[in-house]
């Protein structure tokens, strides 16, 4: 598989390196040329060519490792990079992935507790392997890798510290506006910020529409011990928001559904929405991609677009923490 694609000509007998501005490298410069890119890409190279299930195998340096189902081991900051593949878009800018990282290693990091090493079947996200990345990404697999790779290693064993605690490492695609407060107290930092931009990210909102039996019928699949009366009306619908406008339970009579249950039922992407009677119908409308806690990574992206680094993003959404070391936990 080649990762690294040069565009040459043979002429008379000389290779040619198109460079910016067309100027053209004779054979001996072409060669330290060659040279030069393959010692930027080594690292990057190594873990290609270490790569037997998709993840590099694990060091005896490294602090802390995961084990896979398949009983080999790899070290905690190379599973990081397939499980930053999962969370993000990796074309985000640089600030944005560095961001990511740092959830995603507090996340694994509160996740083994006191231990060193914790099996691939105790997380409740895998990581994504080098084959999973190239039928996603196509031609893009090596650059994106790179950057994920980078957003890793550039900031290995830093974590997200609320006091001398790892913070609860939350984050969602976009917020409905502005992100949500705790409601438990267990996470004074998430105190909920504006997100000015998130109203214009693609697929800020979400319309659904459905026949007032369908809305019924697919509330009734949550549980068989609590079941609705077809039709259902949006007045007859109670919803409890908190004080972003986050809904938290949906209530028909005397029957309630939180609002987790109700948006995997009713297929739509947020925990903001609200109902409305149209026509002989129920339209939802939702607004936002995710639970609205911690980071808006559209948000977050749009910042480091303006130049803020990965530090003001994490500040700015998890007021009160820090970025700490947590190599010696």
């Amino acid at each position: 598989m080649a990762y690294l694609k040069i565009t040459w000509n043979k002429i008379d007998g000389e290779v040619d390196l198109l460079r910016k501005g067309g100027a053209i490298m004779k054979g001996k410069i072409v060669t330290l040329v060659l040279l030069f890119l393959a010692s930027l890409l080594f690292p990057y190279t190594m873990t290609i060519l270490c790569f037997d299930t998709g993840l590099m195998s694990y060091q005896p340096e490294d602090l802390y490792s995961v084990v896979l189902e398949n009983e080999k081991t790899v070290s905690a900051e190379q599973y990081l990079v397939g499980i930053l593949a999962q969370e993000i878009d990796p074309s985000m800018e640089q600030e944005t992935l560095k961001a990511q990282a740092i959830l995603a290693r507090t996340w694994l990091y509160r996740a083994m507790g006191t231990k060193t090493s914790v099996s691939e079947s105790e997380l409740a996200i895998h990581a994504m392997t080098l084959s999973q990345m190239k039928a996603v990404w196509g031609d893009d697999e090596y650059l994106y890798y790179e950057k994920l790779y980078a957003a890793v290693v550039e900031r290995a064993g830093k974590c997200l510290y609320y006091g001398d605690g790892l913070a609860a490492p939350l984050f969602h695609k976009i917020s409905a506006g502005m992100t949500r407060y705790d409601q438990t107290g267990d996470c004074p930092y998430l105190v909920g910020v504006d997100c000015v931009y998130d109203a214009e990210s693609p697929g800020y909102q979400t319309v659904k529409q459905f026949t007032k039996e369908e809305f019924a019928g697919k509330l009734n699949q949550i549980d068989k011990a609590r079941q609705l009366s077809a039709p259902v009306n949006a007045a007859d619908v109670t919803l409890t928001l908190d004080a972003q406008g986050y809904v938290m339970n949906l209530q028909v009579s005397e029957i309630s559904f939180s609002a987790e249950e109700a948006a995997l039922a009713l297929g739509i992407p947020s925990l903001w929405f609200r109902l409305e009677d149209y026509a002989d119908t129920i339209r939802v409308i939702a607004k936002g991609i995710g639970h609205g806690y911690g980071m808006s990574q559209y948000g977050a992206d749009r910042y480091a677009g303006e130049g803020r680094d990965y530090k003001w993003i994490l500040q700015h959404y998890f007021q009160g923490c820090e970025v700490k070391d947590s190599s010696g936990r």
